[in-house]
């Protein structure tokens, strides 16, 4: 029998790490040898292992993938193949890899995107014997957007969009983003720490201690850390999106505005009056678009974070649903979203 390509895989994600494993395992001719989160771990399991070929991210703290890669082609010369969201086709850190030895640069697999998960809204929603009333924030939101408008019209009875619109400034996502992912990998090492985390993107209110509300976006894994409860793939495309194509927000706000132009059914806009996220134009912009949307504009309020018990956004959201939908509406119990 052949002898298999042994293979090490250096990434800082654990989930990239499991799915490269994962994807290289389906591959008869080959075996991954083991895994690092980052090149001061894989400097020894490439010596122990000794390898025929080294995937490689760029971005990992500690040491970068490239300045990692100069080092295994003057010390140890090994076929390296670079794996980042950052070695797309004509980047820059593909060219300098290419420089520095890599056989080939490739692009991350890519997690789930927005369609995906608006499709995962239609397909909730045509298990239920009658069309279910929509709320979304944040994700949600945007999800409910594509499902309701492009997707599969006809298949909510109203959508309720918290804090959330097609068009949404740049500085207030990039913030949003940027805080979700700080911790994605690396964790926090008690609920308290995630408290503190939240206390510092969140100075202009007083210090909220680790609730059970902030406990149910946290993971707590085998190595004793807790992890926020999103996909980090997902907020890693976003960031990379973000940073590699300055223009993808506003393809993205193309299409949900494209959808949003095309609703019929009950809509309503609740947006916190101190949001960074959802400005006074952005509400201008939807109601063009979809001139029959309610709007409710919640004064003082801000963009809900892990944990948040806003019943100022309930109380609005438990109006609408109540003058659009029969007695027996379920109300919502609060609500707690990012």
């Amino acid at each position: 029998m052949p002898r298999r390509i042994r293979v090490v895989v250096v990434d800082d994600s654990t989930l990239m790490r499991e799915m490269l494993k994962d994807i290289l395992a389906r591959e008869p001719d080959m075996e991954v040898v083991g895994t690092a989160r980052d090149p001061f771990e894989a400097r020894e399991l490439i010596k122990a292992s000794n390898p025929d070929v080294v995937t490689l991210d760029v971005e990992m703290p500690r040491m970068d993938g490239l300045s990692f890669l100069d080092k295994i082609m003057t010390l140890r010369p090994t076929p390296v193949v670079m794996v980042s969201s950052l070695t797309r086709e004509g980047a820059d850190a593909t060219i300098r890899a290419l420089e520095l030895g890599a056989i080939d640069c490739v692009a991350k697999p890519d997690g789930p995107d927005l369609d995906d998960f608006a499709a995962d809204l239609v397909a909730a929603a045509s298990r239920l014997d009658q069309k279910p009333a929509l709320v979304g924030a944040s994700l949600g939101g945007l999800a409910g957007l594509i499902a309701a408008g492009e997707l599969a019209p006809g298949s909510f009875a109203s959508l309720t969009l918290v804090d959330i619109a097609p068009r949404m400034e740049p500085s207030g996502v990039m913030r949003v983003v940027g805080f979700m992912e700080e911790h994605v990998d690396s964790g926090f090492a008690s609920p308290e720490e995630a408290a503190d985390v939240i206390a510092r993107y969140m100075p202009h209110r007083p210090r909220r201690g680790a609730s059970d509300g902030l406990k149910n976006y946290l993971r707590q894994k085998p190595d004793g850390r807790f992890y926020w409860h999103w996909d980090p793939v997902f907020i890693r495309n976003i960031m990379a999106t973000r940073r590699s194509d300055p223009d993808s927000q506003e393809r993205q706000s193309a299409m949900l505005s494209q959808a949003a132009a095309n609703l019929t059914l009950p809509l309503h806009l609740i947006r916190g009056g101190s949001s960074d996220l959802v400005s006074e134009e952005a509400v201008l912009h939807l109601r063009q678009l979809a001139p029959h949307a309610e709007y409710t504009d919640i004064a003082d309020a801000t963009h809900m974070v892990v944990g948040d018990a806003n019943d100022a956004f309930s109380a609005a959201i438990v109006n609408f649903l109540r003058r659009h939908h029969s007695s027996d509406t379920a109300q919502p119990q609060g609500t707690r979203e990012l």
